[in-house]
């Protein structure tokens, strides 16, 4: 279908979605999700979550993934690097 606006591009084949508003991307395929809001990304593939937030708007990739919260956190870490992270127990 086509997008209708300023900034809107038109997502073409099956599948696909239109993410409205400026500076939003289209995305292709199956399972694939729209980010909202601005400079936001596509997220890509089954799984995969939006992050949201100001400037370090990424996708999650793959099962597992969290999205991080507050300013300045990088997005992903999946559940294992959190596991990872915790200091062993004495």
């Amino acid at each position: 279908m086509c997008c209708q606006g300023h900034g809107r591009m038109c997502c073409q084949g099956h599948g696909r979605i239109c993410c409205q508003g400026h500076g939003r991307m289209c995305c292709q395929g199956h399972g694939r999700m729209c980010c909202q809001g601005h400079g936001r990304m596509c997220c890509q593939g089954h799984g995969r979550i939006c992050c949201q937030g100001h400037g370090r708007i990424m996708c999650c990739q793959g099962y597992g993934g969290m999205c991080c919260q507050g300013h300045g956190r990088l997005c992903c870490v999946t559940v294992r690097d959190i596991l990872l992270a915790q200091p062993s127990n004495h």
